[in-house]
């Protein structure tokens, strides 16, 4: 649905404004590091969902071939990483950038929405 791409999170989208506002803080943190880090939010947030070693199937949208690529390479770095059992990237900016998007995204762990939101 956008929430943890690499733009901006879509007006519609049904999550609350705080969770807006903290992707939208992990979102500059990506970019601000992006120098270095070259690694994106959707990525990081790929790995780790693709890290979950109980989930059959993962469902990833993608609008580019840039964005299939990114999807590619973050499930190969989750088969390696097992970012959900506590695992490491080998890159320290990389795993810098992940622990502090993690602690952002925390309080939102078990947030959920209604889907289809009510006004549709």
């Amino acid at each position: 649905m956008g929430l943890l791409s690499d733009g901006e999170t879509p007006e519609w989208h049904p999550a609350k404004p705080e969770l807006k506002n903290a992707v939208k803080q992990c979102i500059d943190l990506v970019r601000s590091s992006n120098e270095e880090s070259k690694i994106s939010l959707a990525e990081i947030a790929e790995s780790y969902a693709f890290s979950y070693g109980d989930v059959d199937v993962h469902l990833v949208g993608a609008k580019t071939a840039q964005e299939v690529e990114h999807a590619f390479r973050a499930y190969s770095r989750a088969q390696k990483l097992q970012l959900y059992a506590s695992g490491k990237y080998e890159d320290d900016n990389i795993q810098n950038i992940y622990d502090q998007i993690k602690t952002t995204l925390e309080p939102f762990a078990e947030y959920t929405w209604p889907s289809p939101p009510g006004n549709a």
